[in-house]
């Protein structure tokens, strides 16, 4: 399969998770009721901004590298609902470069189109099978890319 198509089924798999994202997911009964960790990293992070070391200086139930996500979504001392838009928005961007990332690496690993379209399409369209925890979680794109890769 030549690059052009690969890069071109990588493409519209991004497109698909970056629809269903901002799509339906983003409306209705996804978000009413949705549970979210985001006050948890709000606090987190305004400790931080205040000059507190994270295990030092307060508990953090995470692993360090969960501050990375949390941290690329953060403006300072804001209103919990602006950050949870904001990293809802990183989360959907990272969904949508993990579908094509796994429809990438099946093609390359010679599954076939069709194999390698719908392994990219299961992680696009999970936040619709799991629902709103999805969306406030930083662990979603690991968890999803091994499950169907398994």
């Amino acid at each position: 399969m030549s690059m052009c198509l690969r890069g071109g089924l990588a493409g519209v798999v991004a497109a698909l998770a970056l629809v269903v994202w901002f799509g339906p997911y983003a409306h209705g009964r996804y978000i009413d009721g949705e549970i979210v960790d985001t006050p948890v990293y709000a606090n987190y992070l305004t400790l931080v901004d205040h000059g507190q070391v994270p295990y030092r200086d307060f508990a953090v139930e995470y692993p360090p590298l969960a501050f990375v996500p949390w941290l690329a979504a953060w403006q300072g001392d804001e209103p919990e609902p602006v950050y949870r838009r904001r990293f809802r928005t990183e989360i959907g961007l990272l969904v949508a470069l993990c579908a094509a990332t796994v429809t990438l690496t099946s093609v390359t690993l010679r599954r076939g189109a069709l194999r390698s379209v719908t392994a990219g399409v299961t992680v696009a369209a999970a936040p619709l099978a799991i629902g709103s925890v999805i969306a406030a979680r930083y662990a979603t794109i690991s968890l999803d890319t091994v499950r169907y890769q398994a």
